[in-house]
């Protein structure tokens, strides 16, 4: 645990990392359905290890997590579209705190060393993130919100990454836009 606790903004970097590395590799909805809250879950893990010095934080960020936890694993409806926008909701709410409570962190801090490089790293990724699950709340409430191109398998998911972190860095306007405006 002393490991963790010293590098928890690299355990957080990883988590992120292998969600972003992996869920390309994903090419179906069965697979999709358990693949992507298997690492939202590991992220959610690391994201209680990250904020671990202050009780109140973390009772904050389990506040966030066992509701999602239960929404997504033990609900037994998650197909049904208002359970999944509520744990899309609480997941997107859960991302922004941690990435808040990270950048307060980070700004205070003194001295810079790679942890802390990691951890600016990190809240970049979790904008992103959440820039994403934003995305697919947007898409599920209106569908067809976005012109992202044909989607043979049905998963946008991949798409909405692309489309998020395209934006963040301002490379890719233009390779997907917002289409329904009604």
């Amino acid at each position: 645990m002393k490991v963790i606790s010293k590098n928890k903004h690299t355990s957080l970097f990883a988590t992120l990392m292998i969600l972003l590395l992996v869920s390309p590799i994903i090419d179906d909805e069965a697979t999709g359905a358990v693949l992507l809250p298997a690492l939202f879950s590991l992220v959610l893990i690391a994201c209680t290890l990250v904020v671990d010095k202050s009780r109140h934080q973390t009772l904050i960020v389990l506040s966030f997590a066992v509701p999602w936890a239960y929404l997504t694993w033990l609900h037994p409806s998650l197909s049904d579209y208002p359970v999944a926008n509520i744990a899309n909701f609480i997941l997107v709410t859960c991302t922004i705190y941690v990435a808040l409570i990270l950048l307060i962190g980070i700004s205070s801090t003194e001295k810079v060393s790679r942890d802390i490089i990691f951890g600016a790293i990190t809240v970049y990724l979790m904008v992103g993130i959440a820039w994403t699950i934003v995305y697919a709340l947007i898409e599920n409430f209106r569908p067809s919100s976005f012109d992202l191109g044909a989607t043979e398998n049905g998963l946008i998911w991949n798409r909405l990454i692309y489309f998020s972190f395209s934006i963040i860095t301002t490379l890719g306007y233009g390779v997907g836009i917002p289409f329904n405006f009604s």
